[in-house]
């Protein structure tokens, strides 16, 4: 009844093909007939001759001499040897057709020529049906086989009599001949082995187990087996779709082949798989599986819909382009992070505007990137960063000492009794202090001159100031935040140029020029798993001086630290202080009178000076998600 079946499908696809390639040329000849309503040429009756020319070259000559835009496929073979006379240029086009077994596609006004390839028509496979039967009743089974195939042989009597029967991977290509009837089901199976060079053995969980006898030569599909050939082992089972495998020496192909057909999962060999593998897992997907079976061979697979591609990974239909959206974290740069073992493979492209990865390769590959991915693609902590920063400066100063001299002009007399003595006599007070003395004493002393004085000094000071600063900066886990606050000061520079030419010139240019001196803090926060902060700080202090002389450009101090510290989720940290202590003293007097005990008073001017400055630096992390 099937071989029948075949014959009358084989005639009707071959007849088929025959009324196909007539309307073929019947629907070019349509065509070429359209297109001849606008293209003149191809209605233009021609006188043509052809001795030996090729079908290309001939073709290229009439499109050229009629005006018609065509274009030919320069691997087509053959040679024209023909003589046209009162023909048009459409029908000599569709004889081509028909004569060389061409076909034509028109596109616009341009006819494309090409070798014709006829459509495939695929054979549905129809299995032949297996002569079991099985009365229920009685328990009795016959079997009517003649070169069947041992895995649908299996399968029809697993059906019909709710028996398992499994078979070892080698077994299923096996071709079984045998006629039993009205036996038992344990010792019909077990007669079938026998009679076909098979094994028979009932497992714990009651399955019939069905493989090739080691002491026997088995005929398949891939030919005789040798006896001493290493025996493999697979057991599957499948519950609420969840795999589980049990393989050992078993070949890739038959692993697939068994864990499908209990899935009910569509798969598609791209490329036969001679591998073998040692294997248990359990309680996985399908594609889980397939990830397992395939690591570290040079297969992969894809899927589409519900069915599964595999084949190896440089195999153009297993490789596909899938766009990867970051969420949490910045595309740039991000490629650099992914490991090299997976971006060997892959070609990865970063598309800022979006945010995203282009990737290209196996779908295998592309599954452990975004795996990869997800574990790092998580939300970055944000870290606000809170600054107290206190300068405390204090300054000391005392002052003493009598000075006396001439000025440019009269010098009026000033007193300063509190908070320090600070007294300036001008000669009309200073006369008059001689006038009241000169009565009393044996020497009369002489007026002063009205340009000179006399200044007396006894002061001390104390100073402090406090400068408080409290910037906030905020930036996220691992990047580093920067503050910086400037003073800028300027001096003076004058610069003079003199030419030599035919006169001599001089050329003067005056300009300020700037310094600066800043404060600047750097701080890198990295945030560990226990919600703690460790800091990398750097400080940098820089401040004037005073200047050397008049004019000169003002002096610099520059003070700086580092430190790595750590510390808990919103508590403060105080920075070891920036500390500056300057003393100075200061003495003018008469050479010799100046050192002389008491009288130095009245020959000399003191001055001691103290400075300090204490720089304060407390610092607060607060993590923000």
């Amino acid at each position: 009844m099937n071989n029948k079946i075949k014959i009358l499908l084989f005639i009707f696809i071959f007849s088929g093909h025959n009324l196909w390639s007539q309307d073929r040329f019947a629907v070019i000849n349509i065509e070429l007939s359209k297109l001849a309503k606008t293209v003149d040429g191809l209605n233009q009756t021609i006188d043509f001759s052809a001795s030996g020319a090729t079908i290309p070259d001939f073709v290229r000559a009439l499109g050229l001499n009629n005006k018609i835009n065509v274009s030919i496929d320069p691997s087509i073979n053959g040679h024209v040897v023909y003589n046209f006379s009162g023909v048009v240029a459409k029908d000599i086009l569709l004889f081509l057709c028909t004569e060389y077994d061409l076909d034509i596609k028109l596109i616009g006004s341009i006819i494309s020529i090409h070798k014709y390839r006829a459509p495939i028509i695929e054979m549905k496979y129809i299995p032949k049906e297996i002569d079991v039967k099985y009365n229920r009743k009685e328990e009795l089974l016959s079997i009517n086989l003649h070169n069947d195939s041992l895995f649908l042989v299996a399968k029809a009597l697993t059906n019909i009599t709710g028996k398992n029967i499994i078979l070892s991977p080698k077994a299923k290509n096996v071709i079984v001949s045998t006629y039993i009837t009205e036996m038992p089901v344990e010792a019909s199976i077990s007669k079938l082995a026998y009679s076909n060079g098979l094994e028979y053995s009932l497992t714990k969980d009651g399955f019939y187990l069905l493989s090739i006898s080691q002491n026997t030569k088995s005929n398949n599909k891939k030919g005789n087996q040798k006896s001493n050939e290493t025996q493999s082992k697979l057991n599957v089972t499948v519950e609420n779709n969840l795999i589980s495998v049990e393989s050992w020496n078993a070949n890739i192909s038959d692993v697939l082949i068994e864990v499908s057909e209990e899935c009910g999962e569509n798969y598609f060999l791209l490329t036969p798989i001679e591998e073998q593998i040692t294997m248990a897992i359990h309680s996985v997907s399908f594609e889980e599986f397939l990830l397992f079976i395939l690591t570290g061979t040079e297969y992969s697979y894809s899927r589409n819909n519900e069915s599964f591609y595999i084949g190896k990974k440089d195999e153009k239909g297993l490789k596909l382009t899938k766009v990867i959206q970051l969420q949490h974290r910045s595309v740039v740069d991000f490629s650099n992070y992914i490991p090299s073992s997976l971006k060997s493979e892959l070609e990865v492209i970063e598309f800022n505007e979006q945010n995203s990865l282009i990737v290209n390769g196996s779908y295998s590959l592309i599954l452990k990137l975004e795996e990869f991915i997800l574990s790092v693609d998580k939300v970055v902590p944000m870290v606000i960063i809170d600054i107290l920063i206190i300068d405390n400066k204090s300054n000391y100063t005392i002052a003493t000492g009598i000075s006396a001299g001439l000025s440019d002009k009269p010098v009026n007399t000033s007193v300063s009794l509190l908070p320090g003595v600070d007294v300036t006599l001008g000669a009309q007070s200073i006369n008059q202090l001689i006038n009241s003395f000169n009565g009393y004493g044996l020497v009369n002393l002489g007026k002063v001159t009205p340009n000179f004085y006399l200044s007396i000094k006894a002061l001390e000071a104390n100073g402090v100031i406090k400068v408080k600063s409290t910037p906030k900066l905020s930036t996220l886990n691992g990047s580093e935040a920067e503050l910086t606050l400037g003073n800028t000061t300027y001096y003076y520079e004058e610069r003079n140029d003199v030419i030599s030419n035919q006169s001599t010139q001089n050329i003067t240019t005056k300009q300020y020029k700037s310094l600066q001196a800043d404060f600047k803090v750097t701080i890198l926060p990295i945030v560990s798993g226990d919600e703690q902060v460790t800091l990398e700080i750097t400080v940098d202090q820089s401040d004037f001086t005073g200047e050397v002389v008049d004019g000169a450009p003002p002096g610099q101090v520059t003070r700086s630290f580092s430190s790595v510290v750590r510390v808990k989720n919103g508590e403060m940290i105080l920075l070891g202080g920036l500390e500056e202590k300057t003393k100075s003293q200061e003495a003018r007097g008469i050479p010799i009178l100046s050192r002389i005990p008491v009288l130095k008073w009245l020959f000399s001017s003191r001055k001691k000076e103290k400075k300090s400055s204490k720089l304060n630096i407390f610092i607060k992390p607060t993590i923000v998600y």
